[in-house]
């Protein structure tokens, strides 16, 4: 036989080499993008592993083999690539997604996953990147509650302005959709905490797979979510889907009604400060209000729409801080035992308004209310380093909101206005509001203790008014707290807000901390407050806001000596004005 090769033989073994070599492009073709490869049987059971698998998985390539991929995957996530595999076609591919894996090592890796599956055998090809894992890991460590796969709501906001930013800059088509999930305590109640956790997860779950591609889900606000999506897919699908979920778990077969708004996020040329801003204008303005109050004057609506309206609103509160157009007034806080005055809140009013506290929550949503609240504190810096002398000495508790506490260029900026004013410093407190939720209080305890080391007194406003206000009073080393109002106006006829305030009051007093309520406006109520243990008043009983610091403190009778009607302004019935957050 010889051994010289045929024509056929050397046609042969060229294309088992031109194979090879096709086999080699394509391994490193997906290297590019991938630093695993993993092929899976239709039972989900792994048949190939090749890459970085002990760095992602802690375990050695051919360890991985006959292993099972959702073994490999979170608890958080395991029923979400569970629906996702099952859910890919022969011939269709995995959109790229996020995702924990497990590791022997204990910590889990966030990576970015796709893959496909092809049309005989049904086998499915993964790749997993760690490229993108510390992006994959940002926006997934963060959530509110990993077993529901939502992001919390700062994380959330960071994530849609990222997506916002890379939409922009690829000139992709990018949407928000907002939900608001309209009767979900009520179906909570009926199908009990355990069912209403359940469902939560699984609306966390089915709300990623309908919007894998660039997406983001979270929350916006209690009973709100946000999904951020491609033109691709459908908002009513969205919507749909959770009001499934909630009809197939209520025994009444009524569920939750969801409404739903979507704004498209083509920023066009604005600039990227200017849309981050719109947006998270949008996802506050929902949060607060829900679908009803977030219409436009579009069907779809536009963040260029928004943008303008918002841009305007900024402009024209920036406008008002530069030029000073607010004035101030003083309302006392006094003691409820002795009704002298311990010091006097510093209450800003805006030209045309009797009370700011819109305009104020717009500047909060638009992080721009640093520049106003120092404005404030520098207009009453100067008033006090400009009192007579001779004067009584005075004690004014100006407000500041938790969004600006949270910068650290407004806390430098607070302390280079305060060094300048050495005598006024000496006679002003704080007040701390909880319009904005405090995400960071590690943070904010750091900024108060700052404060109270300058010799400042702290106080933590509204409390009560949110659910965010024991861990508050848990981090936050304040000197008082001010009772929310509305506890004080319902406390006499109300048990329940009796009982309430009693244990918030307890609480307060095993703490250390004075309490203030505020909105007092008849002897009956502040008697109530008195034996409650409740240290300090504010309200119409004791002065209205007055435009300058008195001369001398009000007189007001002690308690012993006056049990009177509410008191009424000009001899008619009067609704209190909250003498909280700067109104």
């Amino acid at each position: 036989m010889s051994d010289v090769a045929t024509p056929s033989d050397q046609a042969a073994k060229a294309r088992a080499r031109e194979l090879a070599a096709d086999r080699r492009r394509f391994v490193a073709f997906s290297f590019a993008s991938a630093d695993l490869l993993i092929e899976l049987d239709p039972a989900g059971v792994i048949t190939f592993a090749s890459g970085a698998a002990r760095a992602l998985t802690g375990r050695m390539e051919n360890e991985l083999a006959g292993f099972r991929f959702l073994n490999l995957v979170a608890d958080a996530d395991r029923r979400f690539i569970e629906l996702a595999l099952a859910n890919v076609p022969d011939g269709g591919r995995l959109d790229p997604t996020t995702l924990f894996l497990k590791r022997t090592s204990g910590r889990d890796m966030g990576v970015a996953l796709s893959g496909g599956r092809v049309v005989e055998g049904g086998l499915i090809h993964l790749s997993i990147s760690i490229a993108q894992a510390a992006h994959a890991e940002s926006a997934l460590a963060n959530r509110k509650d990993k077993e529901q796969g939502l992001l919390a709501v700062a994380d959330f906001r960071t994530a849609a302005n990222d997506r916002l930013q890379a939409a922009k800059a690829m000139g992709s088509d990018v949407r928000l959709t907002l939900l608001d999930m309209c009767g979900l305590d009520e179906l909570a109640g009926r199908i009990g905490p355990e069912a209403s956790e359940a469902l939560m997860k699984d609306i966390g779950t089915t709300l990623r797979l309908h919007a894998p591609v660039g997406s983001a889900v979270g929350e916006v606000g209690p009973g709100r979510l946000g999904v951020v999506h491609g033109a691709g897919t459908d908002p009513d699908k969205l919507r749909a889907a959770v009001e499934g979920l909630g009809r197939a778990v209520d025994p009444n077969g009524v569920g939750l009604t969801v409404e739903k708004r979507t704004l498209d996020m083509n920023m066009g040329d604005m600039s990227a400060e200017d849309g981050a801003k719109a947006l998270n204008y949008a996802m506050a303005r929902f949060a607060k209000s829900g679908a009803n109050n977030f219409e436009m004057t579009s069907g779809m609506d536009s963040l260029k729409l928004l943008l303008a309206d918002t841009v305007q609103r900024i402009n024209s509160f920036r406008q008002i801080v530069v030029t000073q157009s607010f004035r101030m007034a003083y309302q006392p806080i006094l003691s409820l035992r002795d009704r002298q005055t311990h010091h006097w809140e510093a209450l800003a009013r805006l030209e045309g308004t009797d009370s700011p506290f819109e305009t104020i929550r717009f500047a909060e949503d638009t992080q721009i209310v640093e520049e106003f609240d120092l404005a404030v504190v520098e207009r009453v810096l100067k008033t006090l380093e400009a009192r007579k002398a001779g004067a009584p000495p005075v004690l004014v508790a100006v407000n500041l909101s938790g969004g600006s506490i949270a910068s650290q260029v407004f806390v430098a900026a607070l302390d280079n206005l305060l060094a300048s004013y050495p005598s006024g410093r000496r006679q002003m407190a704080f007040e701390i509001t909880e319009s904005t939720k405090i995400e960071d209080l590690d943070g904010a305890a750091v900024f108060v203790r700052h404060l109270k080391e300058a010799g400042h007194e702290v106080c933590l406003d509204d409390f009560g008014a949110g659910a965010s206000s024991f861990p508050y009073l848990q981090a936050l080393p304040v000197d008082f707290v001010k009772i929310d109002g509305a506890y004080v106006k319902r406390a006499l006829e109300d048990k329940r807000d009796r009982a309430i305030m009693r244990s918030m009051t307890g609480l307060c007093l095993e703490l250390g901390i004075k309490t203030v309520a505020e909105m007092i406006e008849t002897e009956d109520q502040a008697a109530l407050l008195e034996g409650m243990g409740v240290d300090y008043g504010q309200g119409w009983l004791f002065g209205t806001p007055a435009a300058e610091l008195p001369s001398a403190p009000p007189k007001v009778a002690p308690s012993v000596i006056r049990r009177t009607a509410p008191m009424n302004r000009g001899g008619s019935s009067a609704t209190p004005s909250p003498s909280g957050r700067r109104s």
